[in-house]
């Protein structure tokens, strides 16, 4: 999914505090808090206020939030955790190779600004040779496998999620996806309004293009915005989306091959290391027939923009402030008004790649049990979680599940367990990361070899 859709459009730009505190004046430490009723007016009068007039008094709304609720305080105390870790672990990264140490590398690595504003766009300059060498559609392809492989999601969304027909499975969807913009609607307005948010965009594509060096950066624009708009009007809007068998289509891989002859689905299960996956949904079957499609037919130099493009957003927020600037403006101009916009060290702790890594410390584990276990939470002794498998049906991955039909003390023992399998499979974990660290204490981590 693109980093544009979600961040433009997201309720909650949140901030991890300086002084790694709650945002809240009051903490609530159970369920059910006396503090937070407001007992001067009756339940029968206001049952809202009497339930959480106390809580809204002496919670009210931060400047970078345009809500609050238990759910945000909940989250900032997890956050503040996370960074408890990872500043303790750049601190005191530990034995050479350990887990610990690998943690604090890249946490310095990524916080370290001014080895950033020297790099510029360095830590991608390989990416972008590669997508300067492609030269046919099975080139352009093969680096959109490649890059799902690294967690750089491109051309559709791809993932884990419970079977619609067997909530006992989970499986992998494709999905569509690969615009920038959050909806195709966006696209495909024709409303004045609408319309000046596209050419908006438009240049903001053609901004961050110029800071790669581009120097036809205006028409490269032009050609993302035709491939973006040609991929909305295969995309279902979001009225279809809301029937669930519009994102449930079955296919074996073979025949998923014959649907997209120029986009071979056995060779991108070999290349995210899933060579065994059999079947799958193919969720929006038109929206993968125009994909294909458009591989065919669109020159190799109009999808090396795009390419380029959706590289250059996905990376943004870890380059130099030139970069950080110009994502700010794109996500002002889209949203209208925001407080004050997270900090670099806001940013990388909400990174899926550093949380994850975060996670792999047995500390974040130990404590999290600790604290379940002082609050009287039970765990189950056994919770079978079913994640992609081998031939040999070996378990290979713990995805996240879904709370239809499962207890919420069954989603507890799997939030462990799957802690537990990042701090056992520490280079397993660190899969998605983009950027080795490159520029802190001359190391470099790079992801597990494919």
């Amino acid at each position: 999914m693109s980093r544009f859709r979600p961040r433009a459009l997201a309720a909650t730009f949140v901030l991890v505090l300086a002084s790694g505190g709650i945002a809240s004046a009051h903490a609530n430490e159970r369920g059910l808090d006396a503090q937070n009723f407001n007992d001067a007016v009756p339940a029968c009068t206001d049952f809202f206020e009497h339930a959480n007039g106390g809580w809204l008094k002496s919670n009210p709304i931060p400047a970078e939030y345009s809500q609050w609720s238990l759910d945000d305080e909940l989250r900032e105390r997890n956050l503040a955790l996370l960074r408890e870790v990872l500043e303790s672990a750049a601190k005191t990264p530990g034995a050479a190779g350990s887990t610990n140490q690998k943690i604090g590398d890249f946490y310095a690595s990524a916080m370290d600004e001014a080895a950033i504003e020297t790099a510029g766009s360095k830590p991608i300059d390989a990416d972008l040779a590669r997508v300067d060498a492609l030269k046919t559609t099975a080139d352009v392809a093969a680096l959109v496998r490649d890059w799902h492989a690294h967690g750089i999601p491109t051309l559709f969304d791809f993932g884990p999620e419970a079977d619609m027909k067997n909530a006992s499975m989970t499986i992998a969807y494709a999905t569509q996806g690969g615009l920038g913009l959050p909806d195709r609607d966006y696209y495909l307005r024709t409303d004045a309004k609408s319309k000046t948010l596209l050419a908006k965009y438009r240049a903001h594509v053609a901004r961050m293009l110029t800071l790669v060096g581009r120097k036809d950066a205006a028409a490269e624009a032009g050609f993302v915005v035709a491939i973006e708009t040609d991929l909305a009007k295969a995309s279902l809007d979001r009225v279809a989306l809301r029937e669930p068998e519009n994102s449930y289509h079955m296919f074996t891989v073979k025949d998923a091959d014959a649907k997209t002859p120029h986009f071979s689905w056995t060779e991108f299960y070999a290349a995210i290391g899933q060579p065994g996956v059999e079947k799958f949904s193919l969720a929006q079957p038109d929206f993968f027939a125009a994909a294909d499609r458009a591989l065919a037919k669109v020159p190799v130099a109009h999808w090396q923009a795009y390419l380029r493009w959706h590289l250059v957003n996905f990376a943004s927020p870890a380059l130099s402030k030139a970069f950080v600037d110009a994502d700010f403006d794109a996500l002002a101009t889209a949203e209208g008004d925001l407080s004050p916009y997270l900090g670099r060290v806001e940013k990388l702790i909400r990174e899926e790649s550093v949380t994850a890594w975060a996670c792999a410390a047995e500390p974040v584990a130990a404590k999290l049990h600790a604290y379940l276990t002082e609050r009287g939470f039970r765990l189950p002794q056994d919770v079978s979680i079913t994640g992609f498998h081998r031939k040999t049906g070996q378990e290979e991955t713990v995805p996240d599940i879904t709370s239809v039909g499962v207890s919420y003390e069954a989603i507890g023992a799997a939030a462990l367990k799957r802690l537990m399998f990042r701090i056992q499979n520490p280079v397993e974990t660190c899969r998605t990361i983009l950027f080795p660290c490159e520029y802190h204490r001359g190391k470099t981590i790079a992801p597990v070899a494919k």
